[in-house]
């Protein structure tokens, strides 16, 4: 257990460093495009964040026997966790990217700043994507070890389609996790809202997050390992 601790506080080290490193370029990134959005993107990195620190939680009180606080920081996992498949949504900002303002009289460093943008955005959607599904990964791993492969599955596909569910409530209704407390306000506004999207959008999130979890935490586990050395040197030959 000491070696995980280890591990993980390496681990969480790494994702803080990252994150400020990514929080203080899309500060300077907002001043200079002057767009909100990539301020914006700083909490939605941040959201999708803490799901893997609420996995590992609900894994250490779960692992020490005391089940109250892993079943808390469980829900807390579950309630957050849809805003990692929720960052791919914002990708429809950068869709409608239009002209860029002519901030330094000259097209070629204008178009630079472009790109600079579409890198901040994709870069905040990797690195959330990455570390949120991580914290998915280990907690199927967890209930495989537990329960068995078929429930832990099962789960996996639930956690999917309550995680489609989410990404519809908050990307068209506007929702958030902490809404959450607050059932029937969500049921009033399904009931508003529902029409042709629905469905079909929820479908789409659902096989979206499934698909990014097999290849998050399935190729990833069944990389192909390293050559072996063939190296031959002068003395053996």
């Amino acid at each position: 257990m000491k070696l995980w601790y280890r591990q993980r506080q390496r681990y969480y080290l790494a994702v803080v460093a990252l994150f400020v490193f990514y929080a203080v370029v899309s500060l300077i990134v907002t001043d200079i495009s002057g767009s909100d959005f990539h301020r914006f993107m700083i909490l939605n990195v941040f959201l999708a964040l803490l799901p893997l620190f609420f996995a590992d939680a609900a894994l250490v009180f779960s692992a020490s026997g005391r089940r109250g606080w892993a079943v808390v920081f469980g829900l807390l996992w579950l309630f957050f966790f849809p805003n990692v498949p929720y960052l791919i949504s914002d990708l429809y900002k950068v869709i409608h990217y239009k002209t860029l303002p002519d901030l330094f009289g000259d097209v070629g460093r204008t178009t630079v700043l472009l790109w600079v943008r579409l890198t901040q955005v994709g870069f905040g959607i990797l690195f959330g994507t990455i570390v949120g599904f991580t914290s998915l990964g280990h907690l199927i791993q967890r209930l495989k070890q537990r329960f068995g492969a078929v429930r832990a599955y099962s789960a996996l596909l639930v956690v999917c389609l309550l995680s489609g569910f989410a990404v519809y409530l908050g990307r068209f209704l506007r929702l958030n996790s902490w809404d959450m407390v607050q059932p029937w306000s969500i049921v009033s506004k399904l009931a508003r809202h529902y029409d042709g999207r629905t469905l079909p959008y929820i479908a789409l999130m659902t096989g979206y997050t499934l698909l990014t979890y097999l290849l998050v935490c399935g190729l990833g586990r069944t990389a192909a390992p390293p050559l072996p050395d063939t190296t031959l040197t002068t003395s053996e030959e």
